[in-house]
């Protein structure tokens, strides 16, 4: 869905390149910066393009919430909730309602009057609403991430430091790219959207640049973690979902993704015309919020409680792995029948014999999972 909405605004985009048509008949392919006059045909299709982009992508996130309701009903509301979980409601929530009332004021600028001569201050205050937005759901975003990695490394504090390094200066780079902007709203068309220069384009591209280093270092450490310490088959949880590879699963595919549409983003601020610098923004921070939530609601899934295992036989026991509620240890095995020098490792006042027909209990003392953290 992602692929054919970039594809459908980069061919749009490169066939309908700012033509000028001279007395001859013959037409010249122009730029247009924010400060040059645009041929009103243009300057109808870049608008027409940039709301369907962000139209498109609102219905995607409203689409995506009602289609995960029911996870999100098991596996947030009905259960206990953690910091985890009030960030996943503040992100999503923040996203469907502020994208939804940020296009209804755009809209709300149809009637003749505010359409036809709006006021700069006015569109400057929405652009500037509309990129807060954007730039606040990229931060819970980061949080849920970083409390991902953090949870995967043990609360190690070099990993915590590290991020927090990385979003100071991400937050400076933000701030630096809200303030001071030199762009001015396009007059005598529907909505309030922004001209911007090739300046002020480069310069808004540098939170999503820093937003692209942060999610290239985490899935560098997703992957040296999972190769390094790989699961054994006991971590699997009684759903028959193996944690380490689901957080393996869900970051590669994060990270493909948000790559892919990242890059485009910040392409469209360096590359296309003023009108529709920024255009991808909303595509980005609808996929970001879109796919972070599905990683929390598989975690969640993956973590609901389970009943034990139960031995119903003593003729074929096999093997049971369940670990206890109380502690660190780990039932490995149960034996019907066993030799005599095959002595339990924790005994419980008897001794086995070849004649004794009570079972050979292993226990086992297995230290506790760093995994078990983001049962979210």
């Amino acid at each position: 869905m992602w692929t054919a909405l970039a594809a459908i605004f980069l061919w749009r985009w490169l066939s309908h390149t700012s033509e000028t048509t001279l007395c001859n008949g013959s037409t010249v392919r122009r730029r247009t910066d924010a400060h040059m006059e645009i041929d009103s045909s243009i300057a109808a299709r870049d608008v027409r393009l940039h709301t369907y982009v962000q139209l498109i992508s609102v219905l995607v996130l409203c689409y995506d919430a009602v289609l995960t309701m029911p996870d999100e009903i098991s596996g947030i509301w009905s259960r206990k909730k953690t910091l985890i979980s009030w960030l996943y409601l503040i992100n999503r929530y923040l996203a469907i309602l502020g994208n939804v009332g940020f296009l209804a004021l755009v809209f709300k600028t149809l009637s003749p009057g505010a359409a036809n001569s709006p006021r700069t201050q006015e569109c400057g205050l929405v652009g500037l609403l509309g990129q807060m937005l954007l730039f606040a759901n990229q931060f819970l975003i980061c949080l849920i991430l970083l409390i991902r990695i953090y949870a995967i490394y043990a609360r190690d504090v070099r990993i915590l430091g590290l991020f927090l390094g990385l979003g100071v200066i991400s937050a400076a780079v933000t701030a630096f790219s809200l303030v001071n902007q030199k762009s001015k709203p396009l007059v005598g068309y529907p909505g309030c959207i922004l001209q911007h220069t090739t300046a002020n384009g480069i310069r808004l591209a540098a939170p999503w640049e820093c937003m692209f280093v942060w999610d290239a270092l985490v899935m560098v450490l997703t992957i040296r973690k999972t190769l390094k310490s790989r699961l054994p088959s006991h971590a699997r949880r009684t759903s028959g979902t193996n944690i380490a590879s689901l957080v393996f699963r869900d970051g590669a595919m994060y990270f493909a993704a948000m790559t892919f549409v990242n890059i485009l983003n910040i392409l469209a601020f360096y590359l296309t015309p003023p009108l529709l610098k920024g255009s991808l923004s909303t595509v980005t921070s609808v996929m970001g919020v879109t796919l972070v939530s599905r990683v929390v609601l598989n975690l969640r899934e993956a973590s609901a409680p389970i009943a034990p295992p139960q031995q119903s036989s003593w003729s074929d026991p096999g093997v049971v792995s369940h670990t206890n509620s109380r502690g660190n240890f780990q039932l490995q095995s149960i034996d019907a029948r066993g030799p005599v020098d095959r002595s339990p490792v924790i005994s419980y006042g008897w001794q086995a014999t070849a004649d004794d027909p009570l079972p050979i209990i292993h226990i086992t003392h297995t230290p506790r999972l760093s995994y078990k953290s983001l049962a979210v």
